[in-house]
């Protein structure tokens, strides 16, 4: 029995009871805190400590984040962390193509795509200037 995990979940479901949720409700609250795994997802998820604390890394760092990293790229690395990178690879070229339709008139404060004050709330969205500036 972990204790701690005990009193998360507890926690959880004590607030989801407060504001008179359903079972349902208590349920979807207790995924959303990420409390509920099927099997094979908490087998993978020791698979992924075990190879974090087998690697010379502290423990304070993310064994998510480790996995996505190179030195965690060896055969066994799970088809979900491919999608993943996949997954990433593809939303940053998407923010490099909106940056780039998102520039400054020459000779205006407005952006050509959306005739908003520069820097647009797009491109302050997207964390940076695009293009011209």
């Amino acid at each position: 029995m972990n204790t701690k995990l005990i009193n998360s979940a507890a926690g959880v479901i004590n607030a989801a009871l407060t504001q008179n949720r359903t079972a349902a409700g208590i349920a979807l609250a207790l995924d959303s805190a990420g409390m509920l795994m099927t099997p094979e997802t908490a087998a993978e998820l020791a698979g992924l400590r075990a190879r974090f604390a087998a690697s010379d890394h502290s423990v304070d760092e993310d064994p998510i984040a480790f996995a996505l990293t190179d030195k965690a790229d060896t055969d066994d690395v799970r088809p979900q962390v491919r999608k993943l990178r996949a997954l990433l690879a593809g939303q940053d070229q998407q923010v490099q193509a909106a940056r780039a339709l998102h520039v400054k008139y020459p000779d205006s404060e407005h952006c050509q795509h959306d005739a908003e004050q520069w820097p647009c709330q797009t491109l302050t969205a997207l964390g940076g200037l695009g293009g011209a500036s």
